[in-house]
């Protein structure tokens, strides 16, 4: 994460982790939702609901602490999308070995 402060700044900077951001995203969805519908079989609905209520509740609260960052660096949001990024991987790791 520190190693953020030492690279000149440019557009891969931000193109790189958003691309993996939303890869690792693309990833996680289809893989929590059929994990979800394998566990509760017998109430496949109401896993489906839960689980996009709480997709959208995650996707709210990364978007709000997004808009917190001061806007006239790339710098935090680049930090804070390398952190969601490798988030996602833990996340993505996690759900697989369980299969």
């Amino acid at each position: 994460f520190m190693a953020v402060f030492f690279i000149k700044m440019n557009i891969w900077l931000i193109t790189v982790p958003s691309f993996l951001l939303f890869y690792c995203g693309g990833m996680i969805f289809p893989n929590g939702m059929g994990k979800c519908m394998i566990l509760f079989r017998e109430s496949a609905g109401a896993a489906s609901a839960v689980m996009g209520c709480l997709f959208v509740l995650t996707t709210f609260i990364t978007s709000y602490i997004a808009s917190l960052f001061n806007t006239t660096s790339m710098l935090p949001m680049v930090g804070f999308y390398v952190a969601l990024s490798i988030g996602y991987v833990v996340v993505l790791f996690t759900l697989l070995r369980y299969e």
